[in-house]
């Protein structure tokens, strides 16, 4: 269960980092997970908290899950436990900045959700 969370986060986390790209390419780019002013991934995704120190969090994420994996691979479950610890605690803190954005990132909170999926999984 803990690879499909983090092959699923590693699908969020590519489309991210994708769109962020294309919004930096393109201005009139819209993504999909455009819906309206309020539901916008792309006014999310160019706000200063999509970025720790200088790279997207969509690139920390990929990079994130792919340790994951690997951390499963190797049985290394204290690992396992802290980097999903963090990974929670920072989607909580994450999502209370984009609600300081007043703006809603589907892809974000479906970010968060495996997250907390991730740590329920590694602890249980």
């Amino acid at each position: 269960m803990i690879v499909v969370f983090a092959l699923l986060g590693l699908l969020i986390s590519a489309y991210a980092l994708y769109v962020k790209l294309q919004l930096k390419k393109n201005k009139n780019y819209k993504p999909l997970c455009d819906i309206n002013d309020k539901v916008s991934c792309s006014a999310v995704l160019k706000s200063s908290y999509a970025n720790l120190f200088y790279l997207p969090n969509a690139f920390v994420g990929i990079v994130f899950y792919l340790v994951i994996i690997l951390l499963v691979l190797l049985e290394f479950n204290v690992f396992l436990i802290v980097l999903t610890t963090i990974a929670a605690v920072v989607s909580f803190v994450l999502f209370y900045l984009m609600a300081r954005l007043e703006k809603t990132c589907v892809v974000c909170i479906a970010s968060y959700l495996v997250n907390i999926g991730l740590f329920l999984a590694v602890m249980l």
